[in-house]
């Protein structure tokens, strides 16, 4: 309803018209369209007959549409027009497939074609194995990254993110990470964990990546 007043699209918050627009719209939710001849009346205005005629007709119409709203098919019909946008969303999200899910490994029943990983391809010496993992709030490609754990050789790396977006009820169930914005505190599988920015964990993972000795102990970049 405040939208029909005042369109993102015509730049209203920017004028100073916005105050009386949101107004308008408070308004009409409480008092219906005839707060229009009111208005006029109390600006000593005429509200003219055709004013108070539309008015009237447009309040008996939402009357009842709010009254057809409450019938057992319009509910329906509500219901089945929101799970079809789900699943049109639910389309339109990028997904990486059915790796992530819990058990993976036990739920596969056909192996045969399953890709396998190339052999590492070792230039130097110097070069070592870095095995890492990243659980997310979501499969869409504004998702945020919730933890990163990762190994080289001993040394063992694992910190939780402060997600930037709401992490998806599915997502959850999965990994077990639950955070709260408004209070700044996650839990994995009840137990109550601290999280760090990204910028700092991407810094300590950089950093955990670019030493290679066994036992390096990184943590003192905390």
């Amino acid at each position: 309803m405040a939208s029909s007043k005042a369109p993102k699209s015509r730049h209203y918050g920017g004028s100073c018209s916005l105050k009386n627009r949101l107004s308008a719209a408070v308004l009409q939710k409480n008092e219906g369209y005839s707060y229009l001849p009111k208005v006029n009346e109390a600006s000593n205005l005429s509200p003219g007959d055709f004013t108070t005629s539309l008015t009237s007709k447009m309040d008996a119409k939402r009357k009842k549409r709010k009254q057809a709203s409450n019938k057992k098919e319009i509910k329906k019909r509500r219901i089945s027009l929101k799970k079809k946008k789900n699943l049109n969303e639910r389309k339109r999200t990028f997904k990486e497939g059915p790796t992530y899910e819990t058990q993976f490994e036990l739920n596969m029943d056909n192996t045969e074609n399953v890709p396998q990983i190339p052999q590492q391809i070792i230039t130097s010496d110097s070069e070592s194995k870095v095995f890492f993992d990243l659980e997310t709030t979501g499969l869409g490609r504004n998702c945020d990254i919730t933890q990163i754990a990762a190994k080289i050789g001993e040394n063992v790396f694992q910190k939780y993110v402060i997600p930037r977006v709401d992490i998806h009820i599915e997502a959850s169930r999965v990994t077990g990470i639950t955070y709260s914005q408004s209070t700044n505190i996650m839990y994995v599988h009840g137990e109550k964990v601290e999280p760090i920015s990204t910028e700092s964990t991407v810094r300590l993972f950089r950093i955990f990546i670019s030493f290679r000795k066994t036992y390096f102990n990184w943590s003192q970049y905390l």
